[in-house]
């Protein structure tokens, strides 16, 4: 019986794991450095999922700390 993956995405196995906080200033830190990206690109990046990246990206807007926006920040 062929095994399923749990998730779709594969991610590589040298990945930190990062609370909240600390992606939200690796996003904020990438954001300076290229001024826009899409939320694509931070998900190749930091190796999270689009819905990770997004709630990040909602706390950030509520902050006031972006502006997004379609698909990008």
């Amino acid at each position: 019986m062929a095994e399923k993956s749990v998730n779709s995405q594969h991610f590589s196995k040298k990945r930190r794991i990062m609370y909240q906080k600390e992606r939200m200033e690796e996003i904020y830190d990438i954001l300076k450095k290229n001024g826009y990206v899409t939320v694509k690109y931070l998900v190749q990046q930091l190796e999270y999922s689009n819905a990770t990246i997004n709630r990040d990206l909602t706390v950030m807007e509520n902050q006031k700390l972006i502006r997004r926006s379609y698909g990008g920040v």
